[in-house]
């Protein structure tokens, strides 16, 4: 079941962050987690930037085969833990 997230990212030397809509599969999630401070802290201050109202940033781990990748988006580890939850339900 996919689920979809608004992924934030992190700035580069020269690029402001920029926000997208992601569909992550939920079987490859790993886990969801509070955004280290020190990401968080500049993530938020961007979304910010971006016009978000109160951002939150949780980090979600994704496993991709043989490896696993990182991502930041939008909203607290419970806030996405829903979300993940209502589509399944829906799923039925």
């Amino acid at each position: 079941m996919l689920v979809k997230l608004i992924k934030i990212s992190e700035p580069s030397s020269n690029l402001r962050s920029n926000v997208s809509e992601v569909y992550i599969n939920t079987d490859h999630i790993i886990s969801i987690n509070n955004a280290p401070p020190e990401k968080a802290t500049t993530l938020i201050t961007e979304a910010k930037q971006l016009g978000i109202m109160n951002p939150t940033i949780s980090s979600v781990i994704i496993s991709e085969g043989n490896r696993t990748n990182s991502i930041y988006v939008l909203g607290n580890p419970r806030e996405i833990y829903n979300k993940i939850n209502k589509s399944k339900l829906l799923k039925g």
